[in-house]
């Protein structure tokens, strides 16, 4: 599956891969990856969680229900560590940007700073051709 550092995106990308997207560079992750592409996963969240005080997390999808679950971390490598796991179980795993002040949901009013700017786009050729993505 995939790891991106971003939200909610249903597109599918190659099985057992987790990607983390930053500006127009990729850095793919998997069990087997190497040290230093791992490396460059831990270096781009540390730039962007950078507040010890502040509720880290990522999200995930897929399994049985294929529902969308926020997951709280309690930093990079723990971050790192579930998102490879959870890649490998078959879902897919996000990264979220923002920091948080609690871990109940992602949402904006909860959201307390990024470091980055970032965009998600959710949007595949069915929704396009809706209009609805």
């Amino acid at each position: 599956m995939r790891t991106l550092v971003s939200g909610s995106s249903p597109n599918r990308t190659s099985r057992n891969t987790a990607c983390v997207f930053a500006q127009v560079a990729s850095i793919a992750l998997s069990a087997t990856t190497s040290a230093p592409q791992h490396d460059l996963a831990r270096t781009l969240l540390e730039v962007l969680w950078r507040s010890p005080n502040r509720v880290h997390q990522i999200a995930a999808r897929g399994g049985i229900s294929n529902k969308f679950r926020n997951i709280p971390v309690t930093g990079v490598g723990d971050a790192v560590s579930r998102a490879l796991g959870l890649s490998a179980a078959g879902a897919d795993a996000y990264f979220a940007p923002a920091e948080f002040q609690t871990p109940d949901n992602r949402t904006a009013a909860n959201a307390s700073g990024a470091y980055a700017f970032w965009m998600d786009v959710d949007c595949g050729e069915s929704e396009a051709a809706a209009g609805s993505g």
